[in-house]
This record gives C-alpha cells, sequence and structure tokens, in this order.
C-alpha cells in the first residue's frame, strides 16, 4: 500500500473507529483519546495532521480495537482462518463476551492454562470430576 492510499485507508479506519466508539461523537472520541475536545481529531480526519502510530496504539488499545488499522488483507485473512476453524470444529462459538479472535491471540502456553481451566470448570459443572481445589479441601 503506497503511502496516499495507507493515509486515506487510515482516515476510513478512523472515521469508522469514531462511529464504533463514540456513534461519531469526534469531541467525545477525542476525550477518549485524552485530548481536550475533537479539534485534533477533526484535523487528522481532514488530513491536516498526521494519524500517528501513538494515535494508533492508543485507539487499539480500546476493548474490541486490536488491530483496528491493519492492513485489510491481514484483518481478512485472520477472520476468515478463525472461522473456517470454527466450522471444521463443526460448531458455532458459544461465547458472547470472549471471541475466537481474541482468544487466539493468546500464545501456546496461555492457550494451555485457559484450556486446562476450562476444561476443570466443565467437569466440576458437569459432576463429572471434584476439582482439584474441592478435592484437597475435603481431604483435610
Amino acid at each position: 500500500m503506497n503511502e496516499i492510499n495507507m493515509t486515506e485507508y487510515r482516515i476510513q479506519r478512523l472515521k469508522d473507529a469514531i462511529d464504533h466508539i463514540s456513534k461519531g461523537n469526534k469531541s467525545d472520541f477525542g476525550r477518549k483519546l485524552d485530548m481536550r475536545d475533537g479539534a485534533f481529531i477533526r484535523q487528522m480526519l481532514a488530513g491536516t495532521r498526521p494519524i500517528t502510530e501513538k494515535t494508533i496504539r492508543s485507539i487499539e488499545a480500546f476493548h474490541g480495537m486490536e488491530d483496528w488499522f491493519a492492513p485489510p488483507t491481514k484483518q481478512k485473512q485472520k477472520v476468515g482462518t478463525i472461522n473456517k476453524n470454527a466450522q471444521e470444529a463443526g460448531t458455532d462459538w458459544p461465547f458472547k463476551r470472549l471471541s475466537l479472535e481474541r482468544l487466539s491471540r493468546l500464545d501456546k502456553d496461555c492457550l494451555k492454562a485457559v484450556e486446562n481451566r476450562l476444561i476443570e470448570l466443565v467437569d466440576v459443572l458437569l459432576g463429572d470430576q471434584p476439582s482439584q481445589s474441592t478435592a484437597s479441601k475435603s481431604s483435610k
């Protein structure tokens, strides 16, 4: 992506972020980025101020905004792979507050820890096996 296309892309993603986070309110969005008001945001949208990496990092730090400014091909590949994996598993993703995309960003060790804790919790909820903490308490 050349510099002009990248600038246009960033401006569009900034517009989308403002709509997504602040329902189009530039002043509210600016305040959420620790700015006094929306003047700086309006200047970025007009192209008179650059959308810096620091601004991008601040926006992507908001919940649900990870990789918001990533190039479109990277976003499509990531989501496509995740959706394909869920489809191959033969199930819809059951969690509303935890996306498969977010979970997929964890490294192998973290995923293993999450898997182990989830298995323990499911076992307890189904009555299949007492959790280790319950077992150790009952043996005391």
